[in-house]
């Protein structure tokens, strides 16, 4: 679980890639469901432009394949093997979740889950 509260909104996009790639590393070694579940109350994280990373988390766009670090040298590039589209559900006033389940690469809204 992530709830980032201090902005920093490229490198924390960046972090949530790794955190899908953790949990999919997991669900490889055997674990039968794994789950990412990412609060935001900061509305940069889930709206604004969606050039870059950000398009991942702002825009919808399709999260897979090789995601590079936006910030600094960029030296760090990390290889997903799903495909995502985060959708992020309303809470409380600003206050947004995505849930992401690494097993299947979609998306888990609470009425789909039995």
């Amino acid at each position: 679980m992530k709830y980032p509260r201090n902005g920093q909104y490229p490198e924390q996009i960046f972090s949530f890639c790794k955190d899908i790639l953790f949990v999919e590393q997991l669900k490889k070694s055997g674990f039968k469901h794994t789950f990412l579940i990412i609060f935001v109350d900061d509305p940069l994280f889930y709206s604004g432009n969606g050039d870059g990373i950000y398009g991942y988390f702002r825009q919808k766009k399709k999260l897979s394949g090789s995601v590079q670090k936006p910030t600094g040298r960029k030296d760090e590039t990390i290889q997903l093997s799903g495909c995502y589209e985060v959708q992020w559900i309303p809470v409380s006033g600003d206050l947004k979740y995505t849930l992401i389940e690494a097993s299947s690469g979609q998306q888990v809204n609470e009425g789909d889950r039995e």
